[in-house]
């Protein structure tokens, strides 16, 4: 009953949360928006506010939300993979190979015949892709049983995305280049005024995607996660399902890093909030995780520019500024994974 009246408390917080987020965050900005307005302006009855709210803030709103949710979800997959609470997409080299797509495009060393809003999603992919299948050749003979061994093939990874980014800079990036990378690579949702309404198709499609798939395999998930064993022993395809939760993370995940840049620990903090309060069945996990995941984010985008007025901090310096110390507490503690 207590864990009934948690979860129940815990559901009822986050969309109290959210629609603080969300209020927040179409408040905060250059040109702040009264409370007493913000409704007019989205119902049309102040065209000023209007276009403020449509063309910009309600993009980047709602593309803070996917991202938030989606890196939550991979996350969620990530660690049922690995069995270890310190997966996520960052460490595992995901957001690394995504960011190495698309420096290959902003540097123009792949040129593009003409380019459009599925352009970065697609380079992003591409690298992500490469950095999964390059995972998955590190750590190919030991997949089925010894998968922490995924997690150390995902730092590799990471890093040797990382090096051959720092070295293509160096060598192609000129003033231009290098500060939109440098941007870019902190983390950050202000480029999404560039993007508008076709980002946000595309990061809504991915969180349907993404949670689409986890609530329809959300049986086998619970199985992977009580061992690998007794999923074998049940007749699942354990090669196959973790050939899945890779690709759809890496895919999801590639396609928003394309417009935010790599942000960190998200995927990492929110499963294991999210299971320490609603429990190990991943059916409503990964539906209140995900909204976990996007409140959490949008807060921080919103905070960020709070803090640094009107531009903001870059959101992957905040996140990790809340994620390194939750990184440190789960190192240290005796808390058990999905316990």
């Amino acid at each position: 009953m207590v864990k009934r009246n948690q979860g129940g408390l815990w559901k009822l917080a986050i969309v109290l949360m959210g629609v603080f987020a969300i209020v927040l965050s179409l408040k905060t900005g250059s040109f702040p928006i009264p409370l007493s307005e913000i409704w007019q302006g989205l119902l049309g009855q102040s065209i000023e506010h209007r276009d403020i709210l449509f063309a910009y803030r309600m993009p980047r709103v709602l593309v803070a939300l996917a991202s938030g949710a989606v890196l939550s979800l991979s996350g969620f997959y990530m660690q049922v993979l690995i069995r270890n609470p310190l997966a996520d997409p960052y460490i595992m080299g995901v957001t690394a190979g995504a960011g190495l797509g698309v420096n290959l495009l902003i540097l123009g060393i792949i040129s593009v015949p003409f380019v459009s809003i599925f352009t970065r999603p697609l380079f992003a992919g591409i690298g992500a892709l490469g950095s999964l299948l390059l995972i998955l050749a590190l750590g190919f003979r030991t997949l089925l049983y010894d998968t922490y061994k995924l997690l150390i093939a995902g730092i590799a990874v990471s890093s040797i995305c990382t090096a051959l980014i720092g070295l293509l800079i160096y060598l192609f990036a000129d003033s231009d280049q290098l500060r939109s990378i440098v941007f870019w690579t902190f983390g950050n949702l202000n480029s999404i005024q560039i993007w508008g309404w076709d980002a946000v198709y595309i990061g809504i499609a991915m969180w349907a995607i993404s949670l689409g798939f986890g609530l329809r395999y959300g049986l086998h998930l619970d199985v992977m996660a009580t061992g690998e064993l007794q999923a074998g022993q049940l007749g699942m395809n354990i090669i196959r399902m973790k050939f899945f939760l890779l690709l759809v993370s890496t895919l999801s995940v590639g396609a928003l890093v394309a417009f935010t840049g790599p942000i960190g620990f998200v995927g990492m903090m929110i499963p294991h909030i999210s299971r320490g309060i609603l429990g190990p069945k991943h059916h409503q996990n990964l539906f209140w995780g995900s909204l976990t995941g996007a409140v959490f984010l949008t807060l921080c985008d919103a905070v960020s520019r709070i803090i640094y007025h009107p531009t903001g901090i870059p959101i992957g310096i905040v996140t990790a500024l809340v994620g390194i110390p939750f990184f440190l507490y789960l190192l240290f503690s005796d808390s058990k994974f999905l316990s």
